[in-house]
């Protein structure tokens, strides 16, 4: 689903559940990249909109949490998603 796509559901919801099942999670550049801007965007809604959109984790995307905030020191903000 393209990055407008994406932000436009967000906006109707009010969480989401990211399963971590599957390898795709891990190998998947374009199911990383999709996830690292859900978190972005959970991260906007609660800091500067003072929004709760809570994200609920599991198995690999716990993983993928840990190494995205690993590789930026523990800023999600600092990834660079591309965007379509």
């Amino acid at each position: 689903m393209p990055y407008a796509e994406r932000i436009a559901l967000y906006e109707q919801l009010n969480g989401v559940y990211l399963a971590g099942d599957s390898h795709m999670g891990v190998a998947d550049d374009l199911y990383k990249e999709a996830f690292v801007e859900t978190l972005i965007y959970q991260e906007e809604q609660m800091f500067e909109q003072k929004e709760h959109f809570p994200v609920f984790l599991m198995g690999n995307s716990l993983t993928n949490l840990v190494r995205a905030k690993q590789s930026t020191g523990g800023h999600l903000s600092e990834i660079k998603p591309m965007r379509h």
